[in-house]
């Protein structure tokens, strides 16, 4: 899973089968307002497609005509246009990952800033293409827009928020671990949404901020972007005792049950 999220302008996660480590990599200046002009041109520009072009970038390119001719089109059609016009590059990121993933992030700032993206491995031809509010709630409403307005693309799949993940996987953040081995929690209501007490194995002050930060990535992994941010209350984060079960805490592995993880919209 290739990930762009809030720990930092762009975030590489390296995947093994239940291993998620994640680097940070220096952010590239924006785009200057002179780029973001638009032409003022009036007519389309000429089309010409050869035998090199794919059925994605042929596709874009006819949408970029007929939008020119009939009306202007909004931010969510253009950025599928952009997105269509580079699909082949896109699908082989792996070739240019860090480009890829910075001219796919200002691409998307010009949607809605604040927008976060996955992408999931490729298989069987395949690829899928996540839109993330990046676990911020007023942003669902650009996520569902962009999401709809998504052309049918044969090798993609797009889905909008960060979809549950495999709750085995270990989350590695800056030299510190965390699994669900070594959380436990405790659930309560509060307001109509449950409130959840992490108690963490080897918290202190001098990792808080990694071991919370990878808390967070197991609970948006076990329970998904939209279950965290519609259903989750408040989150206390606390050390984990030496007899979990004495204290009635219960184990990372069950916190689904608490929650509607087939809620997604």
């Amino acid at each position: 899973m290739l990930r762009n999220s809030r720990e930092s302008e762009h975030t590489l996660l390296d995947s093994g089968p239940n291993r998620l480590s994640i680097r940070s990599a220096k952010s590239r200046e924006r785009i200057s307002a002179a780029c973001e002009a638009r032409s003022s041109r009036t007519s389309p520009p000429l089309l010409v497609i050869s035998s090199q072009n794919s059925p994605d970038n042929c596709l874009a390119r006819l949408d970029y005509l007929a939008v020119g001719f009939f009306k202007r089109a909004s931010r969510e059609e253009r950025f599928w246009q952009w997105f269509q016009s580079r699909s082949d590059r896109l699908f082989d990121l792996e070739l240019d990952q860090p480009r890829v993933f910075d001219e796919l992030s200002a691409a998307l700032h010009k949607v809605e800033e604040g927008l976060t993206f996955e992408f999931g491995p490729a298989q069987d031809g395949k690829r899928e293409f996540i839109v993330s509010a990046d676990g911020i709630r007023d942003r669902f409403p650009a996520v569902r827009r962009l999401v709809e307005a998504a052309p049918s693309m044969p090798r993609w799949v797009v889905i909008p928020f960060r979809p549950p993940r495999d709750i085995e996987m270990t989350i590695e953040l800056q030299g510190h671990q965390l699994g669900p081995d070594d959380v436990w929690f405790l659930a309560e209501s509060d307001s109509g949404r449950v409130g959840l007490t992490l108690f963490v194995r080897g918290l202190a002050d001098d990792n808080r901020q990694e071991l919370c930060g990878a808390g967070f990535l197991l609970l948006d992994n076990a329970l998904g972007e939209f279950v965290v941010e519609t259903q989750v209350g408040f989150i206390d984060w606390q050390v984990l005792p030496r007899d979990p079960p004495a204290g009635g805490l219960k184990p990372f592995r069950e916190i689904r049950e608490v929650f509607d993880t087939k809620e997604v919209h």
